[in-house]
């Protein structure tokens, strides 16, 4: 296959692209784009291979795993090779590590996407801090491999021409619900490969016509007129267009993504050294990135990941020097593991696929050993791991999952009937709100008995939220259907009320409503809980403050400030509407900071496992202290 030094210089592009959005440059707010352009070049090329060797009656399926065994597997294993020790040592919440093993199991089974696409609920930590997130795009490039040659093989008999078709009709079924699932399934959508096969189509489709259309073929490669010209620049304009101009907050796959695709298609067909976009893209540096793309863009997740785990807040330059980081070792990968590796000479067939089964064996026996050892929680000292034992799973078990706290694209129906029982005697109790309330279910179950609970994630308790998923409208509605039956005696409000700023005075219909039917109710409103950006565990394990007694810590000055000024705004829209306001930082806090660590009859407990999120001593812990000043 004739080699095209245009390819490169659009792989260069992509890559580039890809580092600088997730360096959080402003300017490349559309720079995820260049994932879509690979899945294309990356379905042109290997559609390309596939039909010349069926032509020419050479193709084996043998040799085609063989070859992208070789081209994908030793830079990536060499990677997580390297990434295990350094996250080992950098990684030190053992929650945290437990979901680096999780990742590193799933990508070494080819399943990274399926696993990002289950752990992207509410309560997912950062994706800048996953090592491994980027490899949700080999993934679904490894998934699509394992059904396209067949695919190939068998329909070829059929005719190129028929084969055109067929494909762009998957193409376009493909696309069509990558549209659908866009806005009803948007996380699916974005991981799963039925989404993405229209893009990798989309360029495999290229040799497959003109294979069926040869003269086609012929009439446009290469050439120089004005209609190549202008249609090989516009395929540059569409793709630098989309890296400057869309951005992270658009349905992504949609019809908007035909716009990269397209122009990524433009240069496959029109760009070439007799057009000037072809010459743009052939420039040596372009070239020389493009050459070692697929490594660089291997190293830049991890270096950037791990990198913000340990520092947090990089600045310009250290951004900067992440990305030139992970271009050097790039270079370095590409120099010294794929060029090597590709030459059979140098690896046999047999080396590659057994020293491939030997670490796929390894990473999966790592991953399945971190996870089942909570993150190696024995890293710790002994007396620390009852501290940080805590974490997503005894959560969601105290907080009623998936009975009395759903997720916010469930239907009201999933509430569970013990969401509604009422106690036999006392005073009847309702909590509402978002994860947020849902925490301290614990507190008031082990003060107050039997607590109704209504609560999903990002679903504050206002009664007409537009700002919020539309489903959050339907949940509160059916909660105050509920509080309008149950006739509570008292009806707790908490959210993460910093998250939604200017829509705290839309509570007023729902307080209004309870006023008018339930004139005897009380209405209590809880502020803002602490909250601390790396999340608490990491927090004091990286201080290296002591957890064996009582601990106070600090709330970074700029999130204090604003969780205070929210507050403001709580207690002052609380007295306007004629209802009690608990500050929460009030109760917890004091100078020297918020309770971090508290002891409880087990001994030194956290308050909250995550952000912000209470465990249940820290849930017992803040409602014990809202009953007694109340």
């Amino acid at each position: 296959m004739r080699y095209r030094k245009e390819i490169d210089g659009l792989r260069a592009l992509a890559v580039l692209a890809v580092m600088f959005f997730h360096a959080n440059f402003s300017w490349a707010s559309g720079g995820f784009v260049g994932v879509d352009i690979f899945f294309v070049i990356s379905g042109y090329l290997i559609t390309q291979i596939i039909v010349t060797q069926i032509q020419a009656g050479t193709f084996s399926l043998t040799q085609f795993y063989e070859r992208r065994a070789r081209r994908i597997l030793p830079a990536l294993f060499v990677m997580l090779l390297l990434c295990l020790p350094l996250a080992w040592l950098i990684i030190i919440n053992p929650a945290d590590f437990k979901d680096f093993c999780k990742s590193l199991l799933a990508v070494a089974l080819s399943v990274s996407n399926i696993l990002f696409w289950k752990e992207s609920g509410y309560f997912d930590s950062s994706t800048a801090l996953k090592p491994l997130l980027h490899t949700w795009s080999l993934a679904v490039e490894e998934q699509y491999y394992l059904i396209f040659p067949f695919f190939m093989f068998v329909v070829w008999k059929a005719g190129a021409k028929n084969i055109v078709w067929l494909t762009l009709i998957l193409g376009l079924m493909s696309l069509a619900f990558a549209q659908w699932s866009s806005i009803h399934q948007p996380v699916f959508n974005f991981y799963w490969l039925p989404s993405r096969m229209w893009e990798l189509l989309a360029g495999a489709v290229i040799p497959i016509i003109f294979a069926g259309f040869p003269r086609l073929k012929s009439s446009l490669q290469p050439r120089s007129d004005n209609v190549a010209q202008t249609l090989g620049l516009l395929g540059i304009a569409l793709i630098i267009s989309s890296m400057l101009m869309m951005n992270e907050h658009l349905l992504w796959p949609s019809f908007w993504t035909l716009i990269p695709v397209l122009g990524t298609v433009l240069i496959l067909l029109f760009a070439s050294s007799a057009t000037l976009a072809g010459q743009i893209l052939s420039a040596r540096p372009l070239v020389a990135i493009g050459l070692i793309s697929y490594s660089t863009y291997l190293w830049h997740q991890p270096v950037l990941a791990l990198a913000r785990y340990q520092f947090d807040n990089l600045t310009l330059m250290h951004r900067l020097s992440m990305v030139l980081a992970a271009l050097i070792l790039g270079g370095l990968s590409w120099k010294f593991i794929e060029t090597p590796f590709r030459d059979k000479n140098r690896f046999t067939t047999k080396q590659i696929f057994v020293s491939a089964f030997v670490l796929i064996l390894f990473f999966v026996s790592v991953g399945l050993a971190g996870y089942f050892k909570s993150g190696f929680l024995y890293r710790l000292p002994a007396k620390a791991e009852p501290v940080f034992a805590y974490v997503m799973k005894n959560f969601m078990q105290d907080i009623r999952s998936d009975r009395c706290f759903i997720q916010l694209n469930l239907p009201t129906d999933r509430f569970a009937q013990e969401c509604s029982l009422t106690p036999a005697s006392g005073d009847s109790i309702v909590l509402w709100g978002d994860s947020h309330a849902a925490a301290l279910y614990q507190g008031f179950k082990k003060y107050s008995g039997e607590v109704m609970q209504f609560t999903a994630g990002s679903c504050p308790p206002i009664f007409w939220n537009t700002k919020a998923s539309p489903n959050c409208l339907a949940l509160n509605q059916y909660a105050m259907q509920e509080i309008l039956r149950l006739k509570p005696s008292i009806v707790y409000l908490e959210a993460n009320w910093l998250a939604y700023p200017g829509d705290i005075a839309a509570a007023a219909q729902a307080i209004q409503k309870m006023r008018q039917d339930l004139p005897g109710v009380r209405i209590v409103m809880i502020g803002n809980v602490p909250h601390w950006p790396k999340g608490l565990p990491r927090e004091i394990l990286q201080s290296g403050r002591s957890y064996a007694g009582p601990l106070f810590v600090p709330v970074p000055v700029s999130m204090f400030s604003g969780l205070q000024d929210s507050d403001r705004q709580l207690e002052k829209f609380a007295r306007e509407k004629g209802v009690e306001f608990v500050s929460a930082l009030d109760l917890l806090c004091k100078q020297q900071g918020c309770q971090a660590v508290i002891m409880t009859d087990q001994g030194p407990r956290l308050t909250a496992f995550d952000d912000g999120h209470l465990t249940k001593a820290g849930s017992e812990n803040l409602v014990g202290e809202i009953l007694r000043k109340q």
